[in-house]
């Protein structure tokens, strides 16, 4: 524990803890890229490689592993702690309560189940920050505290969002007549193939955009 190592706990023992991890980091980065580039070297020389490309991939290399891009790849990740933790943990309890519900919904509870219980909710105002969020993060390259922040909060919100435009595309797909419903779905499934993780950024911005314009027609109807 930090009052074992450290002696005591406080503030100014937990950011030596943090810059002392920073430093773990880095070190092993270091040495861990010497000893790849030893093997990548053995094995392009074999390969007889071009001395221009050699160079060009000893550069590359050599500038992936430098102590100043990894303290920068430290300084990002220590940054982005409360995503790397909030996001693992949002998407197990989600799960964890969907096998839950699918025991009530097995057994004599299955009566006092409401639709709403078992429905994933998300806020407007939650839908409204992401995109505002989304947008900081695209347009703003200058790293700082407000920006770790910024993309924190956009991480945090991104699961549920995702998961709400999914199943916005999936019902649309089940209540569509003809073509429609299925070509929602190959073009769903086309966004993930082609365009990987980034692909859930799109698919929680169209969530986001769902429930705002769900939660701007309920109130028109209650006006």
């Amino acid at each position: 524990s930090l009052y074992q190592y450290y002696g005591s706990v406080n503030y100014d023992v937990l950011m030596t803890f943090v810059n002392d991890l920073k430093q773990l980091f880095v070190s092993v980065g270091v040495e861990t890229g010497k000893m790849l580039w030893e093997s990548l070297e053995a094995t392009v020389t074999q390969a007889a490689m071009p001395i221009e490309s050699f160079e060009k991939l000893r550069e590359a290399y050599a500038q992936a592993f430098s102590e100043s891009n990894l303290t920068l790849t430290a300084d990002t990740l220590m940054g982005l702690v409360p995503a790397l933790v909030g996001v693992p943990t949002l998407i197990v309890s989600y799960l964890a309560n969907m096998v839950l519900l699918r025991k009530y919904f097995n057994t004599e509870w299955r009566a006092h189940m409401t639709p709403a219980a078992c429905t994933l909710d998300v806020s407007p105002a939650a839908a409204v920050i992401y995109v505002l969020c989304m947008v900081l993060v695209i347009f703003i390259n200058k790293q700082s505290v407000f920006l770790m922040a910024v993309t924190n909060m956009f991480l945090l919100l991104l699961p549920a969002l995702a998961l709400t435009g999914v199943n916005v595309v999936l019902h649309n797909a089940r209540h569509a007549n003809g073509w429609v419903g299925k070509a929602s779905i190959l073009l769903l499934i086309a966004a993930v193939c082609c365009m990987g993780v980034s692909s859930l950024y799109f698919l929680a911005l169209w969530g986001a955009y769902v429930v705002v314009t769900a939660a701007l027609h309920q109130k028109i109807i209650q006006k």
